[in-house]
């Protein structure tokens, strides 16, 4: 979560995708996935920087879970504002990109 961290706000980046494994073949998140997102998310968006998405991958290279395509981001987005009670002010909020055109 730091070193995510650190290392998108050093490189002034805008936005941040990340990907790990599940060597199981089975990529749907389990609830330690969905809540290190989650904080990966928060921190990010402390930052002024967008989590455009979180992909699960498996041996199967069609055989992968995007955060973004099963609005789980939005979610989080949402959360977001109730929590800070700010709308969210980043440049291109919402880019354009999932999973299937990256």
């Amino acid at each position: 979560l730091k070193m995510i961290t650190e290392t998108a706000v050093r490189t002034q980046a805008q936005g941040v995708i990340i990907l790990h494994n599940h060597p199981n073949g089975e990529p749907k998140p389990s609830s330690e996935d969905i809540d290190m997102t989650r904080k990966i998310y928060y921190n990010l968006m402390l930052n002024n920087i967008y989590l455009i998405d979180h992909l699960i991958i498996t041996k199967d290279e069609k055989n992968y879970y995007s955060f973004a395509n099963n609005d789980i981001l939005d979610g989080f987005g949402k959360d977001y504002v109730k929590l800070v009670g700010q709308k969210l002010e980043i440049k291109n909020a919402r880019p354009p990109y999932c999973a299937d055109k990256i």
